[in-house]
């Protein structure tokens, strides 16, 4: 081999080695270093999520100390949806554990990314197409009354007709439905509907977690509204106070039809035959409407210079604007000396 032929083999192992180590350079250092063991992670509620902008998943972060304040990037890609509507989101840390919402809207990886100062978590969930889908919808009273007496309906129909004869499972915690139990099942008419009924003594949002026998599932919300009471009875465990004595009262309440939510906020007051009907005492650890129906407080004299009669008020303003205000009332005497 001539010198000059050397020489441009020479160089072209060179180059050829340049080339390869730039390349190596490149797969060493990518934009995000992926960590098994990470520091920041997240799971999900369940494994898979139906691409129907219905179904959701909770993200739950786990989260060091160490990260309080710092801002951290949570992204769903170009198929899912937070509640915001947004496909990613930037979260300031502020607590060891935190949760997020997600809906799937369109096909694609099932990857959730969150990333953090060159660093990033991945998980991936199973997307499902929906080729036929529940839709629940209430078809007689359009708000449930908690009072453990009222059952409110939910229809569930399918569009598709393809769960005729399928078996529907419905479960609600803190709920009743006919069968004593937060869960009940029902089979798939010819029409493609079934119907469950359902009653609850606590107020509030419930969630409604509805399956099938194929695997379908989703999780929708009911609203129950207040059973506020129509009666107010006050019980004292005395009719005669002298200070520094305290009174228990007792707001004892009940409806006509079923019975008074739990939770509920009593209003406790007092008048006397003193000038203006003023205040006297003062009421502590006051208590919300219980499981019997019961609110409690302790009376406490707070004006002490004559004996007068003293009227223990107990009442309660519904939400409702046209609603009318409900209260019961118990005289005491109230002796100085």
């Amino acid at each position: 081999m001539s010198k000059k032929s050397t020489y441009t083999a020479l160089i072209l192992l060179l180059v050829i080695i340049s080339i390869l180590w730039g390349c190596k350079e490149g797969f060493d250092t990518p934009d995000y270093a992926y960590e098994a063991n990470a520091y920041a992670t997240f799971s999900f509620s369940k494994s898979s999520l139906f691409i129907d902008s219905t179904d959701f998943v909770v993200v739950t972060l786990s989260l060091p100390s160490s990260l309080f304040g710092d801002t951290l990037v949570l992204e769903a890609g170009n198929w899912g949806l937070f509640t915001d509507k947004k496909r990613s989101k930037k979260l300031i840390v502020n607590a060891n554990e935190m949760q997020y919402i997600l809906f799937a809207n369109a096909a694609g990886d099932g990857i959730v990314s969150l990333k953090h100062d060159g660093f990033l978590f991945q998980k991936g969930l199973q997307l499902k197409t929906v080729g036929q889908s529940l839709y629940y919808n209430i078809t007689t009273n359009s708000t449930f009354i908690a009072d453990n007496h009222s059952y409110g309906q939910i229809k569930l129909s399918n569009e598709h007709g393809d769960f005729m004869g399928d078996e529907i499972i419905i479960e609600c915690n803190n709920a009743m439905f006919l069968n004593g139990l937060s869960k009940d099942t029902a089979m798939v008419r010819p029409d493609g509907t079934c119907e469950f009924y359902i009653k609850a003594r606590e107020f509030g949002k419930k969630e409604l977690s509805i399956s099938n026998t194929t695997s379908y599932s989703y999780s929708q919300y009911i609203e129950f509204t207040p059973a506020y009471p129509e009666y107010i009875r006050i019980e004292l465990d005395t009719n005669l106070i002298q200070y520094p004595q305290t009174i228990h009262v007792k707001a004892m309440c009940t409806r006509s039809l079923g019975e008074v939510s739990e939770g509920i906020y009593i209003n406790f007051s007092d008048s006397s035959d003193l000038p203006n009907g003023m205040s006297i005492g003062s009421f502590n650890n006051i208590t919300r409407v219980n499981n019997e129906g019961i609110a409690s407080s302790i009376y406490e004299l707070t004006y002490t210079d004559t004996f007068t009669y003293v009227t223990i008020e107990a009442s309660v303003t519904p939400l409702e604007q046209s609603a009318t205000r409900v209260a019961g009332y118990k005289t005491i005497y109230h002796n100085s000396d």
